[in-house]
């Protein structure tokens, strides 16, 4: 109910509005949840615009190479160039656990995703380079090709 509220909002009251500098998703399946609850890409933009100060705001999709959760997104938002939203998708190539490691030394990287998926959408928590990411992201920091809004 409360998404629905949000999606049907028309008109932010300004003694309620949050100014966002930033937004992380990590292994989100949002571009499904999307999908079920038909929110446009234009209603993205219009939800950045709203809720973004002078500079674009800036969102970083974290997604783990064996999560079947998570999706990319940046290509279903259509961004144009002055757009309110700074987007990066951003793959995680660590390995979920010892088996997939195992997996991909060997070079079976089909085997090396079936037998991740289950552990892929936890990895998260336990990796350094995601937490790097998330305070740069925060921060408004370079980490491999994601560029800060004020280029």
């Amino acid at each position: 109910a409360m998404i629905r509220e949000l999606e049907n909002q028309t008109d932010v009251k300004p003694k309620y509005q949050v100014n966002l500098s930033s937004i992380t998703l990590i292994g989100s399946p949002i571009l499904f949840i999307n999908t079920m609850l038909d929110v446009r890409p234009e209603k993205v933009e219009q939800f950045a615009h709203s809720y973004s100060s002078e500079q674009p705001l800036r969102w970083l999709n974290l997604i783990h190479g064996s999560d079947l959760m998570a999706y990319p997104l940046k290509a279903n938002l259509h961004l144009a160039e002055n757009s309110y939203l700074k987007f990066e998708d951003e793959y995680l190539l660590e390995d979920a656990n010892w088996v997939e490691k195992i997996a991909r030394s060997l070079g079976q990287n089909d085997l090396a995703m079936a037998v991740s998926s289950s552990d892929a959408h936890n990895s998260y928590w336990n990796c350094p380079h995601t937490a790097r990411l998330i305070t740069n992201n925060i921060l408004n920091q370079l980490d491999n090709g994601f560029l800060p809004s004020n280029e």
